[in-house]
């Protein structure tokens, strides 16, 4: 008679437990036939993209005299300044 390793023995067992429970919980297949008249997919995705920064003119006092200013609102002061944008374009 042999004595087998215990650790060993115990790998045995879940082998031997686990190609039990595989082999006896296999599903049955099910029988099903598709009508493509009452039958229909959909699919509506859209694809974002935020895009923030700021935009500010090329105007220069020295260099680019007749360059574009940027100025903030309505009444956005004097000067070239940076004027926050936030665009999201979505498809």
């Amino acid at each position: 008679m042999s004595c087998m390793n215990p650790c060993k023995a115990g790998v045995l067992t879940a082998i031997a437990i686990s190609a039990f429970v595989t082999t006896s919980l296999q599903a049955d297949p099910i029988p099903m036939q598709v009508d493509s008249e009452m039958s229909g997919a959909f699919l509506d995705t859209s694809l974002s993209l935020v895009m923030n920064g700021t935009f500010i003119g090329d105007y220069d006092e020295e260099t680019n005299p007749e360059g574009t200013m940027t100025r903030p609102g309505l009444f956005g002061g004097s000067g070239n300044q940076p004027v926050t944008t936030s665009v999201t374009p979505t498809i």
